[in-house]
């Protein structure tokens, strides 16, 4: 691995510490990610951090205090509904009561007549997203009238 260079200061209010991470590409050239840090020092010349990749900052995040759950009643057949999501909502779980095939989509105007994109909630299983941080609505349809979606909210 190449020596990681020293770290440059991101720029805004809340200034934090930036680390690359160099690799070679196997065909001479390298490449490279740049990370943010939450903390880092010098430790024999090289630039070590602890950092948090994939996950959000849980001194910025608080966890979930609450739980909301929604039956949505699709009356319809082939036909678009909505569930807006609290704001601050950090994870959510859906499936559906009866075993029916289920459309669903994070815009509007792709479910009821499908239209890419959208996705596919198979009979019987059950979809799940945590780390969500996100307001706004999911919306559904389904081939058969009277489908009834059970949803869990955190926020």
């Amino acid at each position: 691995m190449a020596d990681i260079p020293a770290a440059p200061q991101e720029g805004g209010p809340n200034q934090r510490e930036m680390l690359f991470l160099t690799q070679s590409d196997g065909a001479g050239g390298l490449w490279a990610t740049l990370l943010s840090a939450v903390t880092s020092e010098l430790i024999n010349g090289q630039r070590v951090g602890v950092m948090h990749v994939g996950v959000a900052d849980e001194d910025n995040v608080a966890p979930a205090t609450t739980v909301t759950t929604y039956n949505i009643e699709l009356t319809l057949a082939n036909t678009e509904y909505s569930q807006a999501l609290p704001s601050n909502c950090k994870a959510i779980s859906f499936r559906c009561r009866s075993s029916e095939d289920v459309r669903f989509a994070w815009v509007t105007g792709k479910v009821a007549a499908p239209t890419a994109p959208y996705q596919t909630l198979k009979a019987n299983s059950e979809y799940w997203k945590d780390g969500v941080f996100m307001s706004g609505a999911l919306y559904f349809a389904s081939a058969v009238a009277g489908t009834v979606i059970e949803m869990e909210v955190w926020s």
